[in-house]
This record gives structure tokens, C-alpha cells and sequence, in this order.
């Protein structure tokens, strides 16, 4: 709903003392710096007056002249304000070229670069955006000092650019940051205004959780104060924070207050930029929802022939309101028009997506934002009784970034030898500088500097791609390329095979939405969303008993409750509700609106498929019940990001030329994570700690910082100092697993050479592509705030500046894999952060991305004394042939026979937590 700031030009108050070169100015000219600096004037007449005196200002004053360089600044920002953003942009190059061959001070080269980002925004070009922001705010650092005040002001516009670019994590870090550092200032301080708006602008559309909204909610009051105070009411930047507040509340769903915000601010638009300008069409969309929320449709519908010929490129702004527009029609239940408008929409959000950068987060993060509008069409689709175009939309929100990264690293296996070389090495170059940035704090000079070069890096490795295109052509996602997939499917699918297809979170609810595909037919339930509240908190409570059983939460003080009107969430024992007495019962939940549906169509399935999406990929589907029996006894389950990716998945499979004989292994495990406390020798005194660096590493204080509390704090600090836990039983799984490949085959990192700086060597060789078989039997992190800083944890060995002993997604995604199957037997492998319609971003996702075919991880806590057991078993299985799948759904059955399990969730169910993604 937003764009960046367009009538805030920094403040140069605040840069008092800067040498400017300026002559005397002309009397006839004065009145052009008056009128444009006027708030007071109208646009319309501030744009007369540029275009009456600019020329002769730029005709009689020296090209270096610091009066006639700020005139031109604001002048080009009016032409923006009344979007002209093609003149403005021309008029701050060429307003650049001259501050920069003067060589006046960085004042208003900062000013004109901010500027220009500006324009780069409001035409649709985010990443160029955010580029000339990180220059900026660079040279800011520099002159100025880190983080002094002005450079906070470009900070806070950077922020305003990392929001709309969808890089809503570093604009939260970097607002909050500059809020914190500006608490003393006065209020009306509009820098302020515009960190508070940014940081809850980004929570708005982060993930949609009610807490995020809720805050977002606060921080936008707190800056429509703030910007009122500084700027007037009626500022431009004033309406655009108040009609974002107005976004939030309908979020919230506080809509009678969003209501009357919006109607405030859609007369306030129209009346100083008429009815057609951008800013009151793009209120009228939220207008428009507000009303058809309330059963206004006709109301609504008047305002649905305000739209402009609009052909300008797309931006944040342009698709928020054209997506209003369509889910209105949507509501009013205007069928034909909503599809016409939702496809107008997905063309522009999909040309606005191949402008952003290469980086993973950034276009996972854009996914999740306008993912709704590919499932609104899925629900039109579904109520025209069009089920296979709803489930194509469906499949069309998923995993897109995932399924081009893949694309990518194919391409680059298809290139000639030296060609490929370089692509691998500047692709590995942009994932370690983003690691870098992610490690730093958003907008510091280290993470500028790593996100500039990363964004070189990528740039550069796109080029090559391009370059070998003749030997690879890259399938751009479409809805008949999906649609493509779904018929394959139909067509190949073998009589015992189903896919099933799930979406989540349609309309800002936690509706599920599942659709079923067996050979020949798509199958839907009979209606759209089966799962409408408390799903969140039930799946929680259905993957903590299984990992902790009733017992092992009684231990943790915690229990399962009922919740209304339906479902069940997991509280502290202390909470008045009585626990739950059939554990069982939330696992029948589960079952009843997810394969409920189709319990007919399930008959005779042996092998499932299941694409998640939102909470649901944390469901051990294993353990839910159809026919009254849990599904791992009937069915093989296994999980994907998409059909598409699935489809990459199968083709890499049947690539693999392995054969027991010859399959290459690199199995990673028995490292030594404890710090041996020793005497020096001849001393009886002086104790010498061995294996620990220097100093921390820039992942040791990153984790530190995003402690969510003090007790978490200090357990990770004393992780730092003594070291994780040693795991005796992975040494005996890397021994048991290797035994069964060639020696000559087999590369084993254990003990001392189970350290990051050891597989970083493999990397850095190349050596990673030929292995067919990868397995981590380690420690692993999840991170939530940092997804793809999810990591592998190595030993205490070889540590140095630069391998710290944690191998994060963000490096793996770098690596150029050609592997079979990776195993993951870490704890917690397959999880990071769930980004909405992309899955979980972390180390599954990493491996995927850099070529695996097929990834097994897990989802909770592993034992690890019994792991080396079972991954025999598994092994043996895969070498003799069998699909991972297969092999896995064997040793489950196995292990669940051996321990008589039956389904009462008293005890822990430790190997559910074994997951396959792939075949």
C-alpha cells in the first residue's frame, strides 16, 4: 500500500556548515525557491513555477551553484509528487552529473541520489531503488560518521526501499534501529515519522500474524503523529501514512475505523490531486474493500470506474490497489471480472518479481506478499467449478523462488567447462557477501558493502546465463506451464499415486484450502477452506506430542487443551483449562479436515505426495489417520515444495547414473564439539583451553543478538565458551553408512576433520558435484530471524576468521551439487522460517536450490543413540535400489513395529520426525 516518501526532501537544517559554492541570485528568481519550498502551494502551481523560471535558472546560474542545484531537486520531486516519475528521474540524473563533476559536498549529492531513488521507486524499479539507497547511505557513513543523524535520514529512506522491495526483515531491524537512536528528538521529527512508518508497513506484510499486524498498527498511529506534527495533516507523505494505517486497521480488522481514515484521505487526495491522479484511484481500491466487507457492493462498485489508463511499469503501490480492486469484485461475487482483473494483476506482480535480485529472501519475502492474489483467483476458480485451473493457481504461489533458483543452477551445470567455473565461483562469491550482510546489522557499512557486492556477484552470474542460454533454455512459471504439469501428472501418475496439494491462509484466515490429484482427476472437497480457526495452535499441539509425548510435556510444563469453537492449542500446566485426556483426539482433527475429504479417493493410495504450505509443513503427515489407521502403514509419504519442483526433483533422479559401485559418499559426522580443558606442559598450574577461537565469529554474535530472552541469551553464551554436546552416536552412523559403499568411494570427515574448513575445501574444489550421496550427521540450528542462517554445526576444529564451524543455508546455496539424495540427521533440519507459499526457508530449501535431487531432514529433536540404527537400514534399502521414500516409509514401519507403537501419544514418536522432500 505504499511507496517511498515522496515530499519529505532531507532536511538540509541538519547538515549546517557545508561548504556549497552559490552566487548572488537574481531578484526575478527568488520567487522560485519560494514557491517550491512552499507546503502551503498547491502542486499543480509549484509545477508552473518550476517550469517558468527553471530554464532561466539553469540558463544564468553557474552549473556548480548550490541554489540553482537545490531548486532543481525540488523541482524534479514536484513533477514526482504529481507522478511524472520518468521526467523527475531524467531531470536527478542530469541534476547528478553536475553536483558530482562540481565536486560540491556530499549534502546535495545526497539529497539528489535519495531523490532519484525516489523516481527509481514510483517507476517500478525496486532493486535499482535500493542500489542508489545503499550508495547513498554509504557515502552518508563516510562524511557524516555511522549512523550519525544524517545519515539516518537516507537510512530511514533505505528502510522505506527494503520495504517495498519485500526485504521486510532488514527494514524492520534498520527502522527500529533509527527509532531508537532519534528517542530524544522532539515530536514532528519526520525522520522519525518515516521509520515508524516503514517498521510497521513491513510487520503489516511480513507474515500476517495478528501480533505483526497489531504492532504495525501502533508504530503507523505513532508516525501519522509524528508526520502531522512535522509536516502538516495534509502533507502528501502525511495522507500516504494514513491510508496505510487505514490498510492496517482493515488487516486488523478494525473496519469501521479504517473506514473513516480512508474516506478522510481519499477527499484530502482528490482535492489536491483530483479525481485520476494515482494516490485517490489507489485509495478508492481500499475503499472499495472496506465497503464490499460490509456488504456495501454497490457502494463499491461505484467506485470500481475510477481506473485510470495506467501504463506505467508496476510498483508496490500499482499492484496493492489493483488487488484490492479484484478481491472487491471477488467478494461481490463478479466472477468473470475478477478473473480478468486478478490475471491484470498477476501479469505486472509478475514482471515487477523479475526485477528484483537474485537473493532468495528478498524474492521468497515478495512471494508471500501477494501470494493472496493467486489464491483469491483459485477460489474464484473454485466456486466457477474450474478445479483445475483453482489448483493450478494454487500451485502458482508456491515455491516460485525455489523453483527459479534450482532453474539457475541447472543452467549453469549446462554451460562449457570454463564458463561454468566462473558462473560457480561468483555464484558461491554473492552467497558468502549476502551471508555477510545477513550477519550484519542491517545498514551498517559492512552490510552496504556486502549487499553492493552481492548484487555485483549476481548480476555478473545472471550474464553468464544468459550468455550460455543456446545451451538451456529456462521455463518462465506460468499458469499453462502449471497447468502443464497438472496434466503430466494426470496423465503419468501411476493408479497408486496421489499428490496432494494444500494452501494456506487464503484471505488473511487460517483456512486451508486442499485440492487431491489422482491419475486422471482433480478432487476438491466440497468446499473451499475446511480448516477456519485454531489451525495454527493445533498443528503445534500435534507436532509437540509427537515429539515430546503427554509425559514429556507434563515434564516441560505444558498440556494440551481444547479451544472454541474448534481445535486445541498447547498452554503452560499452570492454565485453568483442563487437559485434554485422548491426545489422539487432535491427530483425528487434523485428519478429518485435511484427508477427511477424501477418504473415498485415498482408497488403494500407497505412495503420497504432499505439497504443504504455511503452518502445515510442520504436520508429520506420517501420523495422521485416514480409515482409522495412520497413514505411514498404508502409504510412503513424502513432501514438496510444488509440482514444478517436484517435476525438477524426478528429472534429477532419473540423471543420476549412480550405481552401488560406483555411488560416491560424503558423510560428515562424530565431530568433537566439547573444549578439552588441558594443563600446559611442565606447569602444573596454567590450564590452556584448546579448539577455541580467538575471538567470537560474526555468527556466534549474531545469534547472541536475536535472543528472544535472557535465559535463551546466556544458554548461548555458554554454548560459545564450553562447546555443544559431543554425539558418539553419529560417529557410529557415518561408520555404519560408509561400510556400505566402496572404500574408494567414500569420503569421511569425522573426529578432527569434521569441521566446516574441511568441507569448505570440497566446495571451494568443486569437489561437492561429484558426490552422489551427502550425509550430516551433526548438530544443526534452525534460525527464525534469519532463515537462511539455518546451519549445520561442524566441530570445534580448525576454526579461524573465516570458518567459524556453522555451514549456513546461505553458503550451501552457493554449492554446485549433483547429489542423489543428502541426508540431514540433525536436529531440527528441516526447519528455518516459514514464508508463506515458498515453504520453509533453510537448509532443505539451500540444498534443493544448489542441485540436490532428493533431501531427508527432520522436524524435531532426534535421538541420537538410535539414528545410526535406523540410517543402516535406510541405506542398505536405497543401495539396493528403492526410492528414499520408500526406503524411509520401510524403516519407519519397522522401527514402529519393533516398539509396538500404537497412536496414544503418551511417549515420544522420535522417528515421525524423519522427512522426505523428493522421491
Amino acid at each position: 500500500m505504499h511507496r517511498l516518501l515522496a515530499s519529505t526532501l532531507l532536511p538540509f537544517c541538519i547538515l549546517a556548515g557545508e561548504a556549497i559554492a552559490q552566487t548572488a541570485i537574481p531578484q526575478d528568481l527568488l520567487d522560485l525557491r519560494s514557491i517550491t519550498s512552499s507546503r502551503s502551494t498547491a502542486a499543480t502551481e509549484r509545477q508552473a513555477a518550476c517550469r517558468r523560471l527553471m530554464p532561466q535558472a539553469n540558463q544564468r546560474l553557474p552549473s556548480a551553484d548550490g541554489w540553482r542545484l537545490r531548486a532543481g531537486i525540488e523541482c524534479a520531486n514536484v513533477d514526482l509528487e504529481l507522478g511524472e516519475a520518468a521526467n523527475a528521474l531524467a531531470q536527478h540524473e542530469a541534476l547528478l552529473a553536475d553536483i558530482r563533476s562540481a565536486r560540491v559536498e556530499p549534502v546535495l549529492e545526497l539529497a539528489a541520489m535519495r531523490a532519484k531513488a525516489m523516481a527509481f521507486s514510483a517507476l517500478g524499479r525496486p532493486a535499482e531503488s535500493v542500489r542508489e539507497l545503499e550508495a547513498a547511505t554509504e557515502l552518508a557513513h563516510r562524511r557524516y560518521g555511522r549512523m550519525t543523524p544524517p545519515a539516518q535520514v537516507i537510512a530511514a529512506t533505505l528502510c522505506g526501499a527494503y520495504s517495498a522491495s519485500s526485504r521486510h526483515d532488514e527494514a524492520i531491524a534498520l527502522c527500529s534501529e533509527i527509532v531508537g537512536l532519534r528517542k530524544s528528538r522532539s515530536p514532528g521529527d519526520i525522520t522519525t515519522a518515516s521509520a515508524l512508518h516503514y517498521w510497521g508497513n513491513s510487520l503489516v506484510y511480513r507474515n500476517a500474524s495478528p501480533a505483526d499486524i497489531r504492532r504495525g498498527v501502533e508504530l503507523l498511529e505513532a508516525s501519522v503523529r509524528d508526520i502531522e506534527l512535522g509536516a502538516g495533516k495534509n502533507s502528501l507523505s502525511g495522507l500516504q501514512i494514513r491510508r496505510d494505517l487505514a490498510y492496517a486497521l482493515q488487516r486488523d480488522r478494525q473496519r469501521e475505523r479504517a473506514e473513516q481514515e480512508a474516506r478522510a484521505v481519499r477527499q484530502e487526495f482528490a482535492r489536491q490531486y483530483g479525481e485520476k491522479h494515482p494516490e485517490t484511484v489507489t485509495t478508492d481500491a481500499l475503499l472499495a474493500i472496506l465497503l464490499s466487507e460490509q456488504n456495501r457492493n454497490a457502494e463499491a462498485a461505484a467506485l470500481q470506474g475510477n481506473r485510470p489508463g495506467d501504463a506505467a511499469p508496476p510498483d508496490k503501490t500499482r499492484l496493492s490497489r489493483d488487488l484490492l480492486r479484484a478481491i472487491n469484485l471477488v467478494g461481490a461475487m463478479r466472477n468473470k471480472e475478477a478473473l480478468e482483473a486478478l490475471d491484470a494483476w498477476a501479469a505486472d506482480a509478475e514482471r515487477l518479481r523479475d526485477q528484483l535480485t537474485l537473493d532468495p529472501v528478498a524474492k521468497a519475502q515478495f512471494t508471500q506478499s501477494w501470494r493472496n492474489g493467486y489464491q483469491m483467483q483459485a477460489l474464484v476458480y473454485f466456486r466457477m467449478g474450474q478445479h483445475r485451473s483453482a489448483l493450478a493457481s494454487v500451485e502458482l504461489a508456491k515455491a516460485r523462488t525455489l523453483m527459479s533458483s534450482m532453474e539457475d543452477m541447472d543452467a549453469m551445470r549446462a554451460l562449457p567447462d570454463a564458463e561454468r567455473a566462473a558462473a560457480q565461483k561468483v555464484m558461491r562469491d554473492a552467497s558468502l557477501e549476502r551471508q555477510r550482510q545477513r550477519l550484519a546489522q542491517p545498514g551498517s557499512p559492512v552490510a552496504l558493502q556486502a549487499s553492493r557486492l552481492a548484487t555485483e556477484h549476481e548480476a555478473a552470474f545472471a550474464q553468464i546465463l544468459e550468455r550460455g542460454a543456446s545451451t538451456h533454455v529456462k521455463t518462465r512459471v506460468t499458469r499453462s506451464h502449471v497447468e502443464q504439469e497438472i496434466l503430466n501428472f494426470l496423465a503419468q501418475a501411476k493408479d497408486d499415486e496421489a499428490y496432494l496439494s494444500l494452501g494456506y491462509g487464503l484471505g488473511n484466515t487460517q483456512g486451508i484450502m486442499p485440492m487431491l490429484i489422482r491419475k486422471g482427476r482433480v478432487h476438491v472437497p466440497l468446499y473451499a477452506l475446511t480448516t477456519q480457526r485454531n489451525a495454527d495452535s493445533t498443528i503445534t499441539a500435534m507436532r509437540m506430542l509427537a515429539q515430546h509425548g503427554t509425559r514429556g510435556l507434563e515434564k516441560l510444563g505444558l498440556k494440551v487443551v481444547s479451544r472454541q469453537p474448534e481445535g486445541f492449542a498447547l498452554v503452560p500446566a499452570s492454565t485453568p483449562e483442563p487437559a485434554i485426556t485422548e491426545p489422539r483426539k487432535v491427530v483425528e482433527y487434523l485428519s478429518d479436515k485435511i484427508l477427511g475429504p477424501f477418504t473415498s479417493q485415498l482408497q488403494g493410495v500407497t505412495r503420497l505426495i504432499v505439497s504443504p504450505d504455511g503452518p502445515t509443513w510442520l504436520i508429520p503427515f506420517d501420523l495422521l489417520e485416514t480409515g482409522g489407521q495412520p497413514v505411514f502403514r498404508t502409504m510412503k509419504v513424502s513432501y514438496t515444495p510444488s509440482l514444478s519442483v517436484l517435476s525438477i526433483q524426478r528429472r534429477r533422479m532419473q540423471e543420476s547414473r549412480a550405481t552401488p559401485a560406483s555411488a560416491q559418499l560424503l558423510a560428515v559426522g562424530g565431530a568433537n564439539y566439547r573444549r578439552r580443558v588441558q594443563m600446559a606442559p611442565g606447569s602444573p598450574i596454567f590450564i590452556n583451553r584448546v579448539n577455541t577461537p580467538a575471538a567470537p565469529s560474526s555468527y556466534d554474535l549474531a545469534t547472541l543478538a536475536d535472543a528472544a530472552s535472557a535465559p535463551e541469551f546466556f544458554a548461548q553464551l555458554v554454548g560459545m565458551i564450553a562447546g555443544a554436546r559431543d554425539l558418539p552416536g553419529s560417529l557410529r552412523e557415518v561408520q555404519s553408512i560408509t561400510a556400505r559403499f566402496a572404500p574408494h568411494n567414500v569420503t569421511a570427515l569425522t573426529g578432527e576433520s569434521a569441521t566446516e574448513k574441511r568441507v569448505s575445501e570440497l566446495a571451494g574444489n568443486n569437489r561437492m558435484a561429484s558426490f552422489d550421496y551427502i550425509h550430516f550427521a551433526t548438530h544443526g540450528v534452525a534460525q527464525s530471524r534469519r532463515p537462511m542462517m539455518s546451519a549445520l554445526v561442524t566441530g570445534l576444529n580448525d576454526r579461524d576468521g573465516l570458518n567459524d564451524g556453522y555451514i549456513s543455508a546461505q553458503e550451501i546455496a552457493g554449492w554446485n551439487l549433483k547429489a542423489r539424495l543428502v541426508v540431514l540427521s540433525a536436529c531440527e533440519s528441516a526447519l528455518g522460517r516459514d514464508i508463506g507459499g515458498e515453504g520453509i526457508l533453510g537448509l532443505p530449501y539451500a540444498f534443493l536450490s544448489a542441485g540436490a535431487a532428493t533431501t531427508i531432514q527432520t522436524l524435531w529433536a532426534i535421538p541420537d543413540s538410535e539414528t545410526a540404527q535406523w540410517m543402516d537400514s535406510f541405506y542398505e534399502r536405497v543401495l539396493a535400489g528403492e526410492l528414499p521414500s520408500d526406503a524411509l516409509a520401510a524403516v519407519k514401519q519397522k522401527v514402529a513395529a519393533n516398539e509396538r507403537w500404537k497412536p496414544d501419544y503418551e511417549m515420544p514418536t522420535s522417528w515421525a520426525a524423519f522427512a522426505v522432500y523428493g522421491w
